[in-house]
């Protein structure tokens, strides 16, 4: 799945609220502020598609840095699951 492809969808939805479940058995949830090429803004956390081009080093995990959470996107989630669950996401 691309970013791009991940993108276009969340673009759809600015404005909602979103549950996102992570590969780690935890949630992040929030308005749906803003979309980057390899970001989204969700409350007061972002969300990195690819751990690579985010400003910490880790893989699928929180840091708390200045009040804004930096979550790694589980590499293994697949497009299908995410449209579920933007889908069956209570507005």
């Amino acid at each position: 799945m691309g970013d791009l492809a991940l993108i276009d969808i969340l673009a759809k939805v600015l404005g909602r609220r979103l549950v996102i479940e992570l590969s780690n058995d935890t949630t992040v949830d929030g308005i749906l502020l803003s979309t980057l090429p390899n970001c989204f803004r969700l409350g007061n956390s972002k969300v990195y598609t690819q751990s690579d081009r985010s400003p910490v080093c880790c893989v699928n995990c929180f840091v708390e840095k200045k009040r804004v959470r930096f979550i790694h996107f589980p590499q293994d989630i697949h497009l299908y699951n995410i449209q579920k669950k933007l889908m069956e996401c209570p507005v």
